[in-house]
């Protein structure tokens, strides 16, 4: 598993709260450095004193348009202190990004509810977009602030690489390596040794 984004909180050095339908979505731009499928949205944020209903992880195209979601969750309550939230962690149906692409990785809460998160001043972009709908939509009409957010996401690159191997009616490719969901770990392969097939690593 590879990420690309925002995943420290060791720099931030301020806070924001935003409340009713102010800011309601949150992002942070990234652009992909290959071609992979992303699984997995993080952002860091909490409610603003209290638990926080119908959040939703989001991707969104460099357009703004919704591209995918995580389910529906709360987030525990936050205070108003530097780092005083927490990582909301989710995954999403595989999107597939390519290399160099642009996205948008962040959240929805609810318009009625307050958020607090932390971030870094100074340096990067803040995206926010205020909304009264009941579920994430697209971000048009973005506006932006100095500043980094934590917001990463995980994705995975495609075994490229192998061999073709018969496979008793024709070639088929086989990975050399493939990925066991924690490591790139080899895959056997059969050869002849003069008297059988045996497998070898």
């Amino acid at each position: 598993m590879s990420t690309v984004g925002n995943n420290s909180t060791s720099s931030n050095n301020s806070w924001l709260a935003y409340g009713v339908n102010t800011n309601d979505q949150i992002a942070v731009q990234i652009t992909m450095p290959a071609a992979g499928n992303v699984t997995d949205l993080h952002a860091y944020f909490a409610g603003d004193g209290v638990n926080l209903p119908n959040c939703v992880l989001c991707l969104w195209s460099s357009t703004g348009t919704l591209l995918a979601q995580s389910s529906s969750f709360n987030s525990p309550s936050g205070s108003r202190t530097v780092n005083g939230q927490q990582w909301n962690d989710q995954s999403i149906t595989p999107y597939a990004a390519t290399n160099g692409q642009v996205l948008y990785v962040g959240y929805y809460r609810d318009h009625s509810t307050w958020d607090v998160f932390s971030y870094q001043t100074g340096t990067g972009t803040i995206y926010s977009m205020s909304t009264t709908s009941a579920t994430p939509v697209n971000m048009s009409g973005m506006s932006t602030q100095t500043g980094s957010i934590g917001a990463y996401l995980g994705y995975t690159v495609p075994v490229t690489g192998g061999l073709k191997i018969w496979n008793g009616s024709a070639y088929a490719k086989h990975p050399v390596k493939t990925w066991n969901g924690s490591s790139w770990v080899r895959n056997p392969l059969k050869s002849w040794d003069g008297s059988a097939w045996r497998w070898r690593a």
